[in-house]
């Protein structure tokens, strides 16, 4: 199966991008400055995936042009800016060969020449914003031909949103607020759609013990070592922001293409609301059916993530 990953930059973009990497025969990454300052994120996306091993001759990193409509925070963009700095991702050889695998082009146009020279469809694992597929969709047609399907993590089905901003009545996820005319637009594509919302993605919530369990595996692996340094960026937002904690969404979201078996699914009708004070809502449409319906994860095996996660 051939993989694109497009993400946002947060910890677990990264972590997702490493997941789908041995997972699927990965070809590139788009990065949108959703969760992170895209240069920064494409940055430590390259240096990752070069600490891993792979080159430039085989995949390519791209840094998105797009701007939210409703930009995440600044303070919750940092991540991607920390990882880019870990010292073990900055030995001359792996800075080499990340500054290899980055394009020049944007992260949206990279996408569209990926799906147009593959000579297979191509899986895209969306974990940020919508807006690089929307973006192909509009201005690329004939490439997004040759999408076999988005993994697609964002949405709110059944479970309350998690946005809590002025002037919006909270019932929308931050992946499609972002950006709700893309959302709305790949919903309305007909392209094959599976979507983890928070309804699956709030079950895994990671813990100050979870990720103390990486310490029994970090010397003899660079993949356990980023994963568990990476994941200790986020334990402290449970104490530091009232109310909140950090989730694997987008780690849970990738790990859909080893094994879609641990999860369970319905077929739905979903439409995005894109404007207005319910922006980025998504909404079940009664008739079923049609171009916007997908198949959604409601629900998944826990223990069997929390495993895979570690392995």
């Amino acid at each position: 199966m051939r993989v694109w990953v497009d993400h946002d930059g947060g910890v677990d973009d990264l972590l997702a991008t490493m997941i789908a990497a041995r997972s699927g025969d990965l070809v590139g990454v788009s990065v949108t400055g959703g969760t992170c300052f895209a240069d920064f994120g494409a940055r430590a996306t390259a240096k990752m995936l070069a600490g891993m091993g792979h080159t430039a001759a085989t995949v390519v990193v791209a840094r998105c042009a797009a701007r939210g409509v409703n930009p995440f925070p600044r303070t919750w963009r940092g991540h991607a800016t920390t990882i880019d700095d870990f010292p073990f991702l900055n030995t001359a050889d792996i800075q080499a060969e990340a500054a290899r695998m980055l394009s020049p082009l944007p992260g949206e146009e990279a996408l569209a020449d990926a799906l147009e020279r593959q000579d297979e469809p191509l899986t895209i694992v969306a974990t940020g914003p919508l807006s690089a597929v929307a973006w192909v969709l509009e201005n690329r047609p004939a490439a997004a031909k040759n999408i076999a399907s988005v993994l697609v993590m964002g949405g709110a089905v059944r479970a309350p949103g998690n946005v809590e901003q002025p002037g919006h009545d909270g019932s929308a996820e931050w992946n499609f607020y972002w950006d709700p005319p893309a959302a709305r637009a790949v919903f309305e594509s007909g392209v094959p759609v599976v979507l983890f919302p928070l309804d699956v993605t709030n079950r895994v919530p990671i813990t100050h013990e979870f990720v103390q369990r990486f310490a029994a595996r970090w010397k003899s692996s660079f993949c356990s070592l980023f994963a568990g340094t990476a994941w200790s960026l986020t334990t402290a937002k449970a104490h530091t922001c009232e109310g909140s904690q950090y989730y694997a969404w987008d780690a849970l979201t990738a790990l859909y293409l080893s094994d879609p078996s641990k999860f369970t699914t319905e077929k739905v009708s979903i439409a995005v609301v894109a404007s207005g004070d319910s922006q980025g809502r998504s909404v079940v449409r009664s008739s079923g059916g049609g171009p916007s319906e997908c198949l959604v994860a409601f629900d998944m095996d826990k223990n069997a993530f929390l495993v895979r996660l570690l392995s």
